[in-house]
């Protein structure tokens, strides 16, 4: 990253003295961060674009349609002033949908009514009721999805298809838990079919399988006996390591974390399109021509994808014009390096410095309303520039509803600033971390230092469904961790804190070629309770203050070790050593 957002960074830790998430985080194999719509707080919907501020403002742009039909313009960013202590937008690829909801800070979640604003910039909000700690919200044509905090998911709305996935058909518009999907971290709505990710990285699929956007190998027909909707989720099979989802209209598509992406359904959504069978994708395929991919994004009928190098592609319907459909990816020209995309009725670019960039659709003046093609389609400007950072820039990294507590705010934003932290921990901060989410982080830290490992395998014989397999392995092979019997790791259990100083001091040798040899004992009331082969390995972090105990004296060597604390002595680590 920049200079400047190291300095943002600063910045706004200090004036808001919150403890801020990471938004970015470092994929299985790579060294880039998973940065996309759902982790940036923009949306676009169908006739507008906004986004939070650095100060959890939200700024709006475009036009705003009230329920009687009454149109009102914003040509440039406008703070709404009624509205503050926001975390996030809901998303939308579904554009007859203008329906927008916004996430407070203190997990609640806001309706946008579609009723008269203000000459001061004022708009109706009202509480949904039922959701609390909601970290994403994805609307599609007439039903919403929530994922909260605690990795459940919550849908209400029309249910005609079965898109609530409660196992009926019954609409219901009061937000209902969906008790069959559990340890999710992202959530998706198309037209009327949802997705949702598991932390191990598979993905649920339920709804409407009209053009096979289920990705089961089936389609619904014109007969009940061709009816192949799903009320309930159904795992999306041959498709693994998925770390972030997204939906067009008719279309699933899936990034996986060695940037391949995946998608299903039927991909040329156009306004007047007239489909057959055989246009249907049915099962997952990988869409050809975009590799090293860090985060997509989708509006109703085109997908964007950003690469780690930060350029911007993008498939699907180029215009309202029946089959001018762009197949593979084509290149988006004229814009900046980029670290985030958001896509919707148009298109939208968060450029490294902070600037926002939008091509596409403008609907922001009567004059600019685009009927037909436009010659400018593809005009790529800048709407939020460098006179208006830091204070009223977006937001690149929310202020998190989860975040990591006070003590370890300064070590988890400088890890995230590296890139470090793999995607499925960016949430649940104070949970116990896992085997397998360890190992991946201590991978990441290695990598940091010495550089990529090259893919590797091993005897470990229950890895297949975590979704760090690719970082055990690497682990395995570099020798950074032992398995709790020959052929098994055991990738869900917990870690101790003495087995992560174990590591940790693995991670030393590995990387400086040096014996990390204590030069005496720990200095902790509890030494009796350190297990014989841990004793040095505790001993050297603290005499290095790369991992210390409690300020009651003690090492507690059983306590399972949190997420946060790991990644509070994985920075400290990289301090010590100038990595």
């Amino acid at each position: 990253m920049k200079k400047y957002i190291m300095k943002a960074l600063i910045i706004l830790l200090a004036m808001v003295m919150l403890a801020n998430s990471v938004s970015y985080a470092k994929g299985e194999g790579m060294g880039e961060p998973h940065i996309g719509k759902n982790y940036v707080p923009i949306s676009i919907t169908n006739q507008k674009l906004m986004y939070v501020t650095q100060d959890g403002h939200v700024a709006i742009r475009g036009r705003f349609t009230t329920s009687d039909g009454e149109m009102f313009y914003y040509p440039t960013p406008t703070i709404i002033n009624n509205l503050s202590d926001v975390y996030a937008l809901s998303e939308s690829s579904v554009l007859e949908n203008d329906t927008q909801y916004v996430i407070k800070k203190d997990g609640t979640v806001w309706k946008m009514e579609s009723e008269r604003p203000t000459d001061s910039h004022d708009f109706v909000f009202s509480q949904v009721a039922g959701l609390k700690r909601c970290v994403k919200v994805a609307v599609g044509y007439n039903h919403a999805i929530a994922l909260l905090a605690d990795g459940t998911v919550w849908t209400w709305g029309s249910n005609t298809v079965g898109q609530l996935g409660n196992g009926t058909n019954d609409d219901c518009y009061t937000p209902q838990k969906l008790h069959t999907l559990k340890n999710i971290i992202d959530v998706a709505a198309g037209n009327r079919h949802c997705l949702a990710l598991s932390s191990n990285g598979s993905v649920y699929a339920w709804g409407s399988n009209s053009h096979g956007q289920i990705g089961d190998g089936t389609y619904t027909g014109n007969s009940e006996a061709e009816n192949n909707d799903k009320n309930t989720p159904a795992k999306v099979e041959n498709i693994e390591n998925v770390c972030q989802i997204a939906t067009e209209a008719l279309l699933s598509i899936a990034l996986t974390s060695d940037g391949t992406v995946l998608q299903w359904g039927i991909k040329n959504t156009g306004l007047q399109g007239i489909y057959m069978p055989g246009d249907y994708i049915l099962l997952p395929e990988k869409v050809s021509g975009l590799e090293s991919i860090v985060a997509i994004s989708t509006s109703r009928s085109r997908a964007l994808a950003l690469t780690k190098h930060g350029v911007v592609w993008h498939w699907g319907m180029l215009t309202i014009i029946p089959d001018a459909l762009m197949d593979p990816p084509e290149l988006v020209k004229n814009v900046p390096k980029s670290v985030a995309v958001a896509a919707g009725s148009s298109y939208v670019a968060v450029a490294e410095d902070g600037t926002l960039w939008m091509w596409g659709r403008d609907y922001s003046l009567p004059d600019k309303e685009l009927m037909q093609i436009d010659p400018n389609y593809h005009e790529v400007t800048c709407i939020v520039g460098k006179d208006e950072l830091p204070e009223k820039a977006v937001r690149l990294i929310p202020d998190s509803l989860i975040g990591p507590s006070p003590w370890a705010v300064s070590e988890v934003n400088a890890l995230y600033a590296r890139k470090a932290i793999p995607f499925q921990l960016t949430m649940n901060f104070q949970a116990p971390i896992r085997r397998d989410e360890f190992t991946a982080l201590m991978v990441n830290v290695y990598e940091l230092a010495k550089g990529p490992v090259p893919p590797s395998s091993s005897r470990f014989t229950d890895i297949a469904d975590s979704a760090y397999k690719a970082a055990i392995e690497r682990a395995k092979a570099i020798g950074l961790i032992d398995g709790t019997s020959a052929t098994k790791f055991t990738p869900g259990g917990l870690i101790t804190r003495e087995q992560a100083a174990k590591i940790l001091c693995n991670v030393v040798s590995k990387v400086e070629g040096i014996e990390s040899k204590a030069k005496g004992l720990p200095r902790y009331i509890d030494n009796a309770a350190i297990s014989y082969w841990a004793v040095d390995s505790v001993a050297y972090a603290q005499e290095n203050k790369i991992m210390l105990g409690s300020n009651t004296g003690r090492f507690n060597p059983l306590n399972n070790l949190s997420r946060e604390e790991a990644m509070l002595v994985a920075e400290r680590l990289i301090v010590q050593y100038g990595w």
